[in-house]
């Protein structure tokens, strides 16, 4: 079985580092070549690398073997035995592979100081007093991470309810987790945005435990919002009903993007942006949340005129630099660079490939890579092998799947240059006008030129086919032939006249348009030059009032209220032309 194998490989690497057989770089390096070729023991891969010689394998071996005899021969219940491997285990944690988390969940699992104390901590207060008492008083648990946890607070100062984030206790003396969770904390507050969650203070525990405060949002995030979305669509819903609810989606993504511009414009990477760190609350805000695995890159983004400088927290400085060659982010969402573990070249565009992930769930209803071991959709991630999202939803527009591939583009000098620049391109689709990211057929681009344009279309139209009416009438009175019957006669006066009635319409109903809008809003300082205007309407196609009032150009109006006292001022407003 796969966890058995996981567990025995995990128990021969735990051993062969707590005797000093192999180093906590040859056992790391092991484990992450081990998550490519699985057929190979992890013994067999360190003997390839160099890392241990045959007689300590040999050792080794025997040395698992009376270890699982010991314990019924259940790897599981071996690891559970083994001492503490604190001084490595957050180096494990980081290669991602669920075979190897759940081996590790086992490893002195029934140890005291790997309890969770989550949820035992209800009803303390902390934070440094300012009147009398202590500032945050904890009210329960809400949420937890890889890093930290957060509890539902109640701010005693200001008497409102708070998030409160603190480090959990198994990394609270890990100098670098602590130093990245306070660095967390200070780009979180430091980035001051409509878009990002404020935080509210950083303190710590009477231990030391840092902790920091920050608004607690109600409502939920992009991921839950886009499944309803998705989920309800049904055979005979309202179309219009649905085009509103995915552009109100799209809006909330833009939200996103220039959040993430912003960010940018001073120097930081959030670089895990998905739809499950972002929070949507209940009247409009859009926040992007968990900058955990933020980076700074200490530039601001090229291009940008932002007036603040770009963030220099001052837990920076003792931060220890990212390994190279680990994948850090969500798998399904990171750029290819992120996943290949190459750091050093991560930059905005990385960020704008996760929004373009992050677009695809939105588009499609799911994420791009799933379904599928860790180490299998890492591969994906770097080849680009995704299926397109009109593969997934043929209904997706072509502008739209257009977007998103170019934000996903592999290569990064292939995406968009900026968040912004992706948001610009999905604000076009939606006014509808053609974008970068995708070059329209001439029959869309037709289209569009002709309903901008519709009216001078509609009179050059009317103005050619009565200019070839008279044409054809002239050569019938003083060129008679056989070439012109009086069919063809017939024809060309009935398509102008048509043209003719169909640009008078559509004028008309503009007309009415305007005077509806007009009685609507009941403006006093517009409301004589309405009447005036239908008036006049009235005058050119009508012989009174009552025929208008009994023709069909008002029944898009019947169920207005206001029209029969709309009619009637009409009335008095004709009476009064009159005299």
């Amino acid at each position: 079985m796969p966890n058995a194998e996981s567990d025995r490989n995990l128990l021969f690497g735990i051993l062969a580092f707590q005797n000093a057989f192999i180093s906590r770089e040859a056992l790391i390096a092991a484990m992450q070549a081990w998550l490519f070729d699985k057929a190979k023991s992890l013994g067999d891969i360190l003997r390839t690398q160099g890392a241990l010689d045959a007689e300590r394998y040999a050792l080794l071996e025997a040395l698992v073997r009376q270890h699982l005899k010991q314990h019924e021969d259940d790897p599981a219940k071996s690891l559970e035995a083994v001492s503490s491997i604190e001084s490595v285990r957050d180096q494990l944690k980081q290669i991602a592979d669920n075979d190897l988390h759940a081996s590790l969940a086992h490893v002195s699992a029934a140890r005291k100081e790997e309890e969770d104390p989550y949820a035992s901590r209800a009803l303390s207060s902390v934070g440094t007093p300012t009147s009398s008492g202590l500032r945050f008083r904890i009210l329960q648990p809400h949420a937890k991470g890889g890093l930290g946890q957060v509890y539902v607070a109640h701010d005693e100062e200001l008497h409102r309810e708070v998030a409160l984030k603190e480090i959990q206790g198994k990394y609270a003396d890990h100098p670098e987790s602590r130093a990245r969770f306070l660095l967390e904390a200070e780009i979180t507050g430091g980035l001051e945005h409509p878009g990002i969650v404020p935080v509210y203070g950083l303190g710590q525990y009477d231990d030391g435990r840092p902790f920091y405060a920050m608004r607690f949002i109600r409502g939920d995030n992009l991921q839950a919002a886009i499944t309803r979305f998705h989920k309800g669509e049904k055979p005979n819903q309202d179309p219009g009903e649905r085009a509103l609810a995915f552009r109100k989606l799209l809006g909330r993504f833009l939200d996103v993007c220039n959040a993430v511009a912003y960010a940018h414009s001073r120097g930081v990477l959030h670089r895990d942006l998905k739809p499950g760190n972002v929070m949507l609350g209940q009247y409009g805000e859009t926040l992007v949340v968990d900058w955990g695995l933020a980076k700074l890159v200490g530039a601001a983004e090229p291009g940008t005129a932002s007036s603040e400088r770009p963030l220099q927290p001052s837990s920076a400085s003792g931060s220890a630099p990212t390994e190279m060659g680990r994948a850090l982010g969500t798998p399904a969402y990171m750029s290819p660079e992120q996943a290949a573990g190459h750091h050093d070249r991560l930059g905005p565009a990385s960020d704008v490939y996760s929004l373009g992930a992050t677009l695809y769930h939105l588009l499609t209803g799911e994420a791009p890579f799933a379904d599928e071991d860790v180490g299998g959709m890492l591969q994906r991630v770097q080849r680009g092998d995704f299926p397109p999202p009109r593969a997934l939803k043929p209904e997706v527009s072509a502008g739209l799947e257009a977007v998103c591939l170019k934000a996903m583009a592999l290569k990064p000098e292939d995406r968009y240059g900026s968040a912004r620049a992706l948001a610009e391109d999905v604000e076009h689709w939606l006014a509808g006008e053609p974008g970068a990211a995708w070059r329209e057929p001439l029959v869309i681009r037709t289209r569009r030129w002709l309903v901008r344009y519709r009216l001078l279309v509609l009179a050059s139209a009317a103005a050619m086919l009565t200019a070839a009416t008279c044409l054809a009438v002239t050569a019938r009175l003083i060129m008679p032939g056989r070439w012109f019957t009086a069919s063809t006669f017939v024809a060309l006066l009935a398509m102008g006249a048509a043209v003719i009635y169909l640009s008078a319409a559509n004028l008309q109903a503009r007309w009415i348009k305007k005077v509806a809008l007009c009685e609507r809003e009941r403006a006093e300082d517009r409301g004589t030059l309405a009447l005036d205007l239908l008036w006049h309407v009235v005058l050119a196609r009508f012989r009174s009032v009552d025929e208008f009032a009994a023709s069909s150009a008002l029944d898009p109006l019947r169920s207005r209220a206001g029209l029969e006292e709309l009619l009637a001022n009409l009335k008095r407003r004709g009476n009064g032309h009159h005299g």
